[in-house]
């Protein structure tokens, strides 16, 4: 293994510090228990940094969040506990976008307590969140016999799959179509002559 690097530590002064927090993609606030800022940071763009400390911080969170902001703002000043949640906002372009917001408490010394709350932009794994949503609600189907994958390999009747899945029981009948093909003398269109295979013989799942 490679042995440590002998390097300087990188300043820890208050001027290195901001650098790396202006640097970051999430938004930084600090909010007195009353819900004005304290320190950003850094501005939305086209803002100065000096126009949002001493604010409230709802004059700058989206009217259509607002109801879930000051829920979990007074959630968190009441429980002590740290709060999150996702939020559409749509800019005034017509353009969306999800934002997760985080609220935990913070002790600053002196007996005063402060609000840290971070807030980034997530829109692109809730995109792909709702991508393996949609393909998980994919049901495969064999299309020669009709059968379902059910998990990695075990496949089944659709019969047995809903019994299994839902608990169903499924009585079997005739339909017009078929009706008519078997009064003309046609074959089942699966070649198996009836409903469930060969001589029309069908094994319902047991409860």
């Amino acid at each position: 293994m490679p042995g440590c690097k002998e390097s300087p530590v990188f300043p820890s002064d208050p001027e290195h510090l901001a650098l790396i927090l202006r640097a970051i993609p999430e938004f930084v606030v600090v909010l007195d228990t009353d819900g004005y800022i304290r320190y950003l940071n850094r501005p939305e763009p086209g803002q100065e940094l000096v126009e949002a400390v001493g604010r409230h911080v709802r004059e700058f969170t989206p009217p259509d969040t607002l109801a879930q902001f000051d829920d979990h703002l007074a959630a968190m000043i009441r429980t002590g506990e740290a709060q999150a949640y996702d939020a559409e906002v749509v800019f005034p372009d017509g353009s969306r976008a999800w934002y997760r917001t985080r609220m935990l408490p913070l002790d600053i010394g002196g007996g005063e307590r402060a609000i840290l709350m971070t807030s980034s932009n997530v829109s692109a794994l809730r995109a792909l969140e709702a991508e393996v949503e949609s393909l998980r609600s994919l049901l495969p189907i064999c299309a020669w016999c009709g059968q379902i994958q059910d998990g990695e390999s075990e496949w089944k009747t659709l019969e047995h799959y809903l019994h299994d899945t839902a608990g169903t029981q499924v009585s079997h009948g005739i339909c017009p179509t078929c009706h008519e093909r078997q009064l003309r003398g046609l074959d089942d269109p699966n070649g198996a002559g009836g409903p469930g295979g060969p001589g029309g013989s069908m094994v319902l799942p047991g409860p």
